[in-house]
């Protein structure tokens, strides 16, 4: 299973990465970024970490209002000594989504985006099924300047893996995170 997740998470980045270079039209933007990364798993607590984002937005449907992809990496470190399961765990979300971004004025763009990832999970002490989730999120994009800009974004989590050895052998990870960061556009 985790090889496939493995497959899957390489096409997706890969897709992320090659997808700007399909014939973009005038007008299309290219974002690569890092944030850093904050949240709330149900089970496990309150996780942070940090991650790389490479957006396409590739189709201008209305006079400001931008289409297009994004495909994210993260790394989230959650602590046992906080979490309901008593055991550090490292959650590594491998995530594509459409994206919708509207200039509401020069360089402030408000953002709406909905997608699925993989999540991979590392721990010593328990042992976590990788497993697909999914997510929406909402935030703010603000230019510094011509090819730097700064976002914010709250994200809700859906995601219940499976693991060996916990009552009902599922656990709720659903919850509510936020990420913040940079991005070069081109």
């Amino acid at each position: 299973m985790k090889r496939y997740g493995l497959w899957f998470a390489s096409a997706l980045l890969v897709a992320g990465w090659v997808l700007p270079s399909v014939q973009a039209g005038e007008g299309a933007i290219q974002q690569l970024g890092v944030f850093g990364a904050y949240q709330d798993a149900g089970d496990l607590d309150q996780g942070l970490g940090g991650g790389a984002h490479c957006t396409f937005l590739f189709l201008e449907v209305a006079p400001g209002l931008d289409l297009g992809f994004d495909a994210r990496g993260t790394w989230l470190t959650f602590d046992g000594e906080d979490n309901d399961l008593q055991a550090d765990v490292d959650m590594i979300p491998v995530e594509g989504s459409v994206v919708a971004l509207y200039s509401i004025r020069e360089g402030t763009r408000p953002f709406i985006g909905a997608g699925a990832g993989y999540y991979f999970f590392d721990s010593d002490e328990i042992d976590i099924d990788d497993e697909v989730g999914f997510f929406a999120r909402a935030g703010l994009e603000q230019q510094l300047s011509a090819n730097l800009s700064l976002f914010a974004e709250a994200k809700y989590l859906w995601l219940e893996p499976e693991v060996e050895g916990f009552s009902g052998d599922e656990i709720e990870l659903n919850g509510l995170g936020a990420n913040a960061g940079l991005s070069f556009s081109w």
